[in-house]
């Protein structure tokens, strides 16, 4: 996923000099060709991913439209302050690029679990939040971010599959006509949803591309109020999708009931995988086709 993005990052820049791509000595192995070919538009500011950002300000000011690479809990809990300050407050169109999301980064302990980052960045006014599922998505982004002004946060999940022909902000799968279920997930949590044949034979999915602004299409089957809205992420409720989508169902009367399904605290054990910790908070689809049956 990571790969498509560059590839169609370094196709832009080569008509596009305003791109400026920045690192924090990350990326080996796939930033370089990125310094090889757009070398005064290339800067790797070491562990200092403070800086980064600031850099990135200085240089949007300059008129540049800067992209910032690194694992995303560095990108977002490290620099909070800047993005906030140096970029957001200035409506600067910085683009984020976190590689990993939620427990992506098992074994490192909770300082490097993402679960509480894009959440973060969307209650800024004027930011963006993307979390590519399928590699139709991934290969607009690029172009989608460069229509865009204010900060963009792309949050890349390790090895997420291309789970089906899609490039719309969301898009459905499982039951056709109106399910008493409307499963929603995303990134890689949802791209495993989404290949399990037992869930979309009770349930209806949506796989959300993009975050933050809520995607009309998802608001409009919210409104059709199923029964139960499951919102599935490797998120904590509390600043995630299913707060967002609490919010809209309350402001918009939609009486649907609200079912949550999140890490909900920093995990001091130490596991071996990601699929170790969601099967821990019930995000796997075994354990969501058991929630479902449970509520029926």
């Amino acid at each position: 996923m990571r790969g498509i993005i560059l590839d169609n990052l370094i196709e832009k820049m080569r008509s596009d000099e305003s791109i400026f791509f920045i690192t924090a000595d990350m990326g080996i192995n796939l930033v370089e060709r990125i310094q090889s070919e757009f070398p005064k538009r290339f800067l790797n500011v070491g562990i200092a991913e403070q800086n980064a950002i600031g850099v990135a300000a200085g240089l949007a000011n300059l008129g540049y439209r800067p992209w910032v690479y690194s694992i995303s809990n560095f990108l977002v809990h490290r620099c909070f302050e800047q993005l906030r300050n140096d970029a957001a407050l200035h409506k600067y169109p910085i683009t984020l690029l976190g590689t990993s999301t939620g427990f992506d980064n098992a074994p490192l302990g909770p300082t490097h679990h993402i679960i509480d980052d894009w959440g973060l960045v969307a209650g800024m006014p004027g930011t963006t939040v993307f979390s590519p599922s399928t590699v139709e998505y991934a290969s607009t982004i690029v172009d989608r971010v460069c229509e865009a002004n204010g900060v963009n946060y792309v949050r890349v999940a390790k090895g997420s599959p291309s789970i089906a022909h899609s490039d719309s902000d969301v898009f459905f799968t499982g039951q056709e006509s109106r399910a008493k279920f409307l499963v929603i997930s995303y990134g890689g949590v949802g791209a495993r949803l989404a290949q399990n044949g037992d869930l979309l034979g009770q349930c209806a999915l949506a796989i959300v591309n993009r975050l933050s602004p809520i995607p009309p299409a998802l608001e409009s089957a919210l409104a059709e109020e199923p029964d139960f809205v499951v919102v599935v992420e490797d998120q904590m409720a509390r600043t995630g999708l299913a707060s967002a989508i609490g919010l809209f169902m309350a402001m918009n009367g939609i009486h649907s009931r609200l079912v949550c399904v999140a890490p909900d605290c920093y995990d001091l054990v130490v596991g071996e995988s990601a699929a170790e910790y969601e099967k821990r908070y019930g995000l796997d689809p075994e354990s969501v086709i058991d929630l479902t049956r449970t509520l029926s």
